[in-house]
């Protein structure tokens, strides 16, 4: 789906705002089997963060209102607030910041014809969270840390198997995990949780202060089963009380070239559960785009899991992207993705591209997979994508962009000319 989005934002010392309208087009018509996401017709959002001071107290609000419209499915409103209070304290390298809030979500949902269902359900959930870490840092020829830590949350909310689905899903676990407060995304959920992450993160820093090493090893431990739905138990080892090992390693080997690494251990079976590496590359940036060079080279594991039906087989994927260029105005663009344990290619894509200072165009062939579902044979999409942009008055073929930042780590940054931090912030 080609996503299309209009957005008029507010950003203040401590209050932010928002109003977004998202709308989706279908690419493939063809496809019957494709099911549009819900569209926000609109989504309005409003923020509030004091000041992070140490020994001050504080908070922060968020509210969110949001009207969901679909063509097929049934629709309506829902509207989303939550009000933490904080205080922050830190001793040197020492921080501790505990909190107390409370979350709400309310529905306005479009009457359906014979159906019982409350239309208006709503459910409130009173939380806490505590954020403790040390910082010990070791300063020589290189700067060095060692950062163990401990992130406690516990949330009270009801059963919500009933509630809708709009734009929620279950987030797969990762780093991230240790220090989230919710193991969903978006706001249809309120997760019922009580459990405490800990972890251990080492970074490494050059003479001039640049990470060069980000490391992170940790396990989320819980202490109660999960309610808020039936497959949140995916998240957890099966006859177990906690997550996976998390285990997350970023290093810069230099300039140009980077990697990553990540693991989930099941210490319960004690056996890899998912893992991945990636090595990256890119070429000294400069003023002209397309002097700059990309070039991706992946693998990703993940073992079956038959609680879940996406997961029925081991999934084994190795990935090679590139953008290179040939010339002051040529490039050439090109992903294969293969799925060693069907034997099969996910997706192949190539393609050529001119751009000079008034015209860029690029002409592209994908051949991918399309998943239909659980149960269902897929199928293969083959397209050819043109895409021609006269620099500073219009553009056609702008699907092509979306396809090509999905498809290529690092495109979005390389065709505007911004390059991302090394690292996410922990």
């Amino acid at each position: 789906h080609l996503n299309q989005r209009a957005a008029l934002n507010f950003y203040g010392d401590h209050w932010t705002a928002g109003l977004n309208v998202q709308q989706y087009q279908t690419l493939n018509e063809n496809n019957s089997d494709i099911i549009k996401p819900f569209e926000k017709t609109p989504e309005l959002w409003l923020n509030y963060q004091s000041s992070a001071a140490p020994f001050q107290l504080g908070g922060n609000a968020h509210l969110r209102h949001t009207a969901f419209d679909h063509d097929e499915l049934d629709s309506g409103a829902r509207s989303f607030g939550e009000i933490n209070i904080d205080y922050p304290m830190q001793w040197g390298g020492i921080r501790l910041a505990p909190s107390i809030g409370v979350q709400h979500l309310a529905y306005n949902l479009d009457e359906v014809l014979g159906s019982t269902i409350d239309d208006t359900p709503s459910i409130t959930a009173p939380q806490a969270q505590i954020k403790f870490d040390i910082v010990f840092e070791k300063n020589s020829a290189t700067r060095r840390t060692l950062e163990p830590g401990i992130f406690y949350v516990y949330r009270d909310a009801d059963n919500q198997n009933t509630l809708p689905l709009f734009d929620t899903d279950l987030l797969t676990l990762n780093r991230n995990h240790l220090t989230r407060d919710s193991a969903f995304s978006g706001y249809d959920r309120l997760e019922d949780t009580h459990q405490a992450a800990l972890y251990l993160t080492h970074r490494r820093f050059d003479s001039r202060g640049q990470e060069t090493l980000a490391a992170t090893m940790g396990q989320i431990n819980y202490f109660q089963d999960a309610t808020t739905i039936t497959d949140l138990s995916s998240q957890r080892n099966k006859d177990s009380d906690s997550s996976a090992i998390i285990t997350d390693i970023e290093a810069k080997l230099s300039s140009q070239w980077q990697s990553h690494i990540t693991a989930l251990w099941d210490a319960n079976d004690n056996q890899l559960e998912e893992g991945s590496f990636s090595l990256r590359y890119r070429s000294n940036s400069s003023d002209n785009r397309l002097q700059t060079s990309i070039a991706n080279l992946g693998y990703h594991y993940r073992r079956a899991d038959n609680r879940l039906s996406l997961l029925e087989d081991d999934i084994e994927q190795a990935d090679l992207s590139f953008v290179t260029p040939l010339s002051r105005h040529w490039a050439i663009i090109g992903r294969y993705q293969f799925d060693t344990t069907q034997n099969r290619s996910n997706e192949s894509l190539a393609g050529i591209e001119y751009n000079d200072c008034c015209i860029k165009w690029r002409v592209i062939y994908r051949d991918g997979l399309v998943y239909r579902g659980a149960g269902i044979e897929n199928k293969r999409d083959r397209s050819v994508f043109l895409q021609i942009e006269l620099k500073g008055l219009f553009g056609v073929g702008n699907a092509l962009e979306n396809i090509l930042d999905e498809s290529i780590r690092g495109y979005r940054s390389l065709s505007t000319g911004r390059q991302s931090s090394q690292y996410n912030s922990f």
